[in-house]
């Protein structure tokens, strides 16, 4: 994109500096009283030549990667037709194993590019990963970790299931800054707009704040399980009723979906329009759902290597998705192009 922009701005200034400007005045002959018998014109034309003066901003490019403050984003998103929506392979990675199995139960896209894991049936730690697929660390943590969400630039909010806390971790100076710790098992948790939502088994959505404290709790089905949130919408799966809901953040449902070839859906995520990704666990595919959940269109299937995938997240400023599956380790990553 650099490369273009970089491209279009020289072409720019290039044909700026070659358009000429040109000033047309008539002078007057000093003889005009006697015009009849002392001169044979009347005037001459004059044509100055000068470079146009047309100022160019060369913005820098750097400015366009400047985040949008969180004030500035409540806006209605555009929508898009999931019919023009594809998906094209970058990378199939391999997470190593650091027990005696396996079982990926969340993942993240970090702001530099990289990608975490957790691995609920490993170590204590969350393991990093380049987007070549090369390991780059394993980040302690207090626990088996079971599922995350990304915070801002450095910091990201794990959970660890039956456990019944949350560690919100800076990932640069590896510490703990806020444990929270709620009544029952964890499920999903997901970040937007300042709050945290986690999903907790037969209470509701609680929702944070950044600060651990406790805002107040969503009325959802008791048995929600992963969750994506956005501006001022929730979408969460209920596996066992193979649905997939979405709510308002106060709690009203607006719909329900549910479709015989999408069999226990587990992970979820939402694109910058609030279209729907979600993974069907005992169905082997990916699946994405119109922001109003009349629509749907398979993305992914067996053949394309799924098996038994459960987590998936979207980076909304690069387009790009990671696809986990639970048990053998494998992940991909994908371009979502739109047309």
């Amino acid at each position: 994109m650099n490369k273009e922009i970089h491209g279009e701005v020289k072409s720019m200034k290039k044909a700026l500096a070659s358009v000429r400007n040109y000033e047309i005045d008539i002078e007057i002959h000093q003889s005009i009283t006697s015009l009849l018998k002392d001169v044979d014109y009347f005037a001459g034309v004059k044509v100055d030549e000068s470079t146009i003066n047309c100022p160019f901003k060369d913005s820098k490019i750097d400015q366009a990667q400047i985040q949008v403050p969180i004030a500035n984003r409540h806006q209605v998103p555009t929508r898009r037709s999931i019919d023009n929506t594809k998906l094209k392979l970058r990378k199939k990675l391999k997470i190593e194993q650091n027990g005696r199995r396996m079982e990926t139960t969340g993942c993240a896209i970090l702001s530099n590019g990289n990608l975490l894991f957790a691995d609920n049936a490993g170590k204590n730690v969350m393991m990093e990963y380049n987007k070549d697929g090369r390991l780059i660390r394993d980040i302690p943590v207090s626990a088996k970790p079971w599922n995350m969400t990304v915070i801002g630039t450095d910091q990201v909010a794990v959970s660890y299931d039956t456990l019944n806390y949350i560690d919100i971790i800076d990932l640069k100076k590896i510490i703990v800054m806020k444990t929270v710790t709620l009544k029952n098992n964890f499920w999903g948790i997901s970040y937007s707009n300042g709050k945290i939502y986690v999903v907790v088994y037969c209470v509701g959505i609680v929702v944070l704040d950044i600060d651990g404290t406790v805002l107040n709790t969503i009325k959802c089905d008791k048995l929600a399980f992963n969750i994506a949130s956005i501006e001022d919408k929730i979408y969460y799966t209920v596996p066992f009723a193979s649905t997939v809901k979405c709510c308002t953040t106060t709690g009203n449902n607006i719909w329900n979906f549910k479709d015989t070839s999408h069999v226990t859906p587990r992970g979820i995520a939402t694109d910058s329009a609030n279209n729907v990704f979600v993974l069907g666990l005992h169905s082997n595919n990916l699946m994405i759902l119109q922001d109003d959940g009349t629509v749907s269109k398979i993305l992914l299937t067996k053949a394309d290597g799924l098996n038994k995938p459960t987590r998936l997240y979207y980076n909304k400023e690069t387009n790009i998705l990671l696809v986990c599956n639970t048990q053998d380790g494998t992940a991909f990553l994908y371009s979502v192009l739109f047309y």
